[in-house]
């Protein structure tokens, strides 16, 4: 799956993903408004560095 995958969900919005050397990655916008976190950059920066 090298291309970007878009996923939609009444419940959680669109969520949008691609595999990149065979690991899955979610774009962390996305995943933010799913959770109702505004700030995407406060978010991440909260993130290990190998997540």
């Amino acid at each position: 799956m090298d291309e970007l995958q878009v996923f939609n969900n009444i419940s959680f919005g669109q969520v949008r993903v691609q595999e990149l050397d065979n690991e899955v990655w979610f774009v962390a916008k996305d995943v933010c408004e799913c959770l109702g976190i505004n700030d995407t950059s406060k978010a991440v920066g909260r993130l290990d560095e190998d997540e």
